[in-house]
């Protein structure tokens, strides 16, 4: 795919395109995290989207797919769900369509001193 329409793509999800952004995320990252599996549904899945698999049972490392503009708060917001839900988790994985880039960073410590996740 050209990365012209590709970007334009990502620029044009909105909020109803989440199922859609979350199947994409998951085909996409299943190169890189061979162990993926997919825990996403309209509700129910108390926080993430996704998961590594462990053969303990208690993954270590969540996902969450969004298109929200408003990333810094469903950061947030996801952070608070998985350390109620997942005690043994120490990585986050948020994948979204929106350009972050190093606004991200101060964030980043807040999350890791607030809820322990990387």
């Amino acid at each position: 795919m050209k990365t012209q329409r590709f970007s334009l793509a990502l620029e044009r999800l909105q909020p109803g395109d989440w199922a859609r952004f979350e199947q994409f995320a998951s085909q996409f990252l299943v190169f890189d995290y061979g162990q993926l599996r997919s825990v996403a549904k309209a509700s129910g899945d108390l926080g993430r989207d996704a998961e590594l698999f462990s053969p303990e049972g208690d993954p270590t490392v969540l996902m969450q797919y969004s298109v929200t503009k408003n990333w810094e708060a469903k950061v947030n917001q996801t952070a608070k769900r998985i350390r109620e839900n997942f005690s043994e988790a120490t990585i986050l994985v948020y994948v979204t369509s929106q350009h972050i880039g190093a606004a991200a960073d101060p964030l980043k410590k807040k999350i890791r001193k607030d809820f322990k996740l990387a």
